[in-house]
């Protein structure tokens, strides 16, 4: 039998639960603070390069990213400049290892100089209001090696990609409204992937718990859903040269969690695993990929 001291405690502790807040799981950026990112994508690819014969190419790729947070003068903005500083990867495939660093491309195997050495030391400059709200993209031309001719002008289209997925990664998964631990929502957005075209993520998300991470207290969420191409069909590449673009067929799938610190108001740690069936060129690859991104740090600017 419950005691007379019992009931009023298991009275307060239903009213405290009931009575929780909803927040706005929405990352914060304080102007004079330096944001850094780490993120690491690893994938796995089937290839079959003959019949009955697959092969698996694994690709790990390590990227540190900086946001420098400044106020947007003359206005009530702030500007977030951002710039990759970093890339490092490691590639098997057959039985052999190759390497890249950004610091030093020219030794790398040369599809993956192909494909990573224009990453690093390019930058661009994202606008947030005073509510954290994005306002728009500047400065993504630093992200094209050349705007001066019609290669540059594709890496101009890609770059824009580029930035604009940033930004949609930032808060992926995450709710536009307040919500509270036991609340569910479904997200739906359309990602162009530069060389890939358009893709259509749809993410069922739940506020699942409050955990503490690193000392402080975090809303975990955890999310489900699908990816797919937008169109199944081949379309040009930014250059107009007619090149067929990758495709996500339909079983493609999404899940992971995020952890939002609730006293930076920032994302400290959050991880993306994906099962895709990518086509290209007639061909079906699968392809495993894990991406975490990890807040390294807040420092003051300089």
């Amino acid at each position: 039998m419950l005691s007379r001291f019992a009931v009023p405690c298991l009275i307060l502790a239903a009213s405290t639960a009931f009575a929780q807040e909803a927040v706005l799981l929405r990352p914060h950026w304080e102007a004079g603070k330096r944001y850094k990112q780490q993120t690491e994508t690893q994938n796995t690819a089937t290839l079959t390069p003959l019949p009955g014969q697959p092969m698996e190419q694994k690709l790990s790729v390590k990227q540190l990213t900086d946001i420098n947070v400044k106020p947007d003068a003359g206005t009530t903005n702030k500007r977030a400049e951002v710039k990759f500083l970093s890339v490092t990867g490691e590639m098997n495939l057959k039985g052999q290892t190759h390497k890249f660093d950004s610091a030093d491309p020219q030794s790398a195997h040369p599809l993956l100089r192909e494909g990573m050495m224009g990453t690093a030391g390019r930058s661009f400059v994202v606008v947030f209001d005073d509510a954290d709200a994005f306002v728009e993209l500047k400065d993504t031309e630093k992200l094209a090696s050349d705007g001066t001719s019609v290669t540059g002008l594709a890496a101009m289209a890609d770059a824009r990609a580029i930035g604009d997925l940033f930004v949609q990664s930032l808060d992926m998964g995450l709710s536009d409204k307040p919500v509270k631990v036991g609340d569910t929502w479904t997200t739906e957005e359309s990602l162009v992937f530069p060389q890939a075209g358009k893709m259509k993520v749809k993410l069922n998300s739940k506020y699942e718990e409050n955990v503490q991470r690193e000392g402080r207290k975090h809303a975990k969420v955890s999310f489900e859903g699908t990816i797919g191409s937008e169109s199944t069909a081949q379309s040009a590449d930014a250059a107009g040269e007619g090149k067929p673009t990758a495709t996500l067929a339909g079983d493609s799938r999404l899940a992971g969690q995020v952890f939002f610190d609730l006293e930076r108001r920032t994302i400290s740690l959050s991880v993306f695993l994906s099962t895709l069936s990518l086509e290209l060129s007639g061909n079906r690859i699968p392809l495993k990929q894990q991406v975490t991104t990890r807040l390294v740090s807040i420092t003051d600017n300089p």
